[in-house]
């Protein structure tokens, strides 16, 4: 998950389930949402590009 977000042009935004499914693991959309929710390298690994479904933040920290 962490190389397919890294991957993200700049200006970007996924939801957590597109960027589940474009890990192979098109169910597990929580399981993105948390693991961005744990992201302590905001700089580095940009969660901030990934939104609800509905394109809004979720709880982006």
């Amino acid at each position: 998950m962490w190389e397919a977000l890294s991957l993200l042009p700049t200006g970007t935004n996924v939801s957590y389930g597109e960027l589940a499914s474009a890990i192979g693991s098109p169910t597990s959309a929580r399981a993105v949402a948390q693991a961005c929710a744990a992201n302590r390298v905001a700089v580095a690994v940009p969660c901030h590009r990934v939104v609800r479904q509905d394109g809004e933040l979720g709880g982006y920290k």
